[in-house]
């Protein structure tokens, strides 16, 4: 574990244009993984790795991507989804990171209103969560009926558009020429 803290402290960004060494910066970084390594999703793995120990409810973290959920809401799992956002947001404080509470956002699936406002402090202001509609997780969109209709829209569309392309670029079109090649 050493050696993974000395590759991540000092290292300064630089940027290599036509053969000559830019440098974005004259600051050493403290936090972060440098972007474009090898090790980089490694290491971003290995910080990530303790944050569902300080989150209350159930967590799915993929990549850089991080889902909080909980099933059957009432009064005391919604305090507990934020009581898990707060917390959140102290551990990513203690690993000198931040969320993008901009691009935070909750979804309820069900019937039932929310009952709570959700929010997350980012640079010393507390930000309204926004309600989703929808969410796409893993190239699924997810709306709150689990209807999967935005989906199939969705896919749909990228058919036809597809499909649009493929009749504008060929002037003869037959059924064995799709077959056969």
């Amino acid at each position: 574990m050493e050696s993974e803290a000395k590759f991540t402290v000092g290292y300064k960004i630089s940027c290599l244009i036509e053969n000559s060494e830019l440098s974005l910066t004259d600051q050493n970084h403290t936090s972060g993984i440098p972007q474009g390594s090898v090790l980089g999703p490694v290491l971003f793995l290995v910080v990530i790795n303790d944050l569902p120990e300080v989150i209350e409810v159930f967590i799915k973290l993929f990549a850089d991507d991080a889902k909080l959920y909980s099933v059957a809401p009432t009064t005391a799992t919604e305090n507990s989804i934020q009581r898990s956002l707060d917390r959140a947001v102290n551990w990513a404080d203690i690993w000198q990171m931040l969320f993008n509470a901009t691009k935070c956002h909750h979804l309820r699936i069900g019937k039932q209103e929310a009952g709570i406002k959700y929010t997350m402090t980012a640079n010393e202001q507390v930000i309204e969560l926004e309600t989703a509609k929808n969410e796409k997780d893993l190239g699924v969109i997810i709306d709150q009926k689990l209807s999967f209709r935005d989906h199939i829209t969705s896919k749909d569309n990228t058919a036809n558009r597809n499909l649009g392309i493929i009749f504008r670029t060929f002037t003869f079109i037959d059924e064995e020429m799709f077959l056969n090649s």
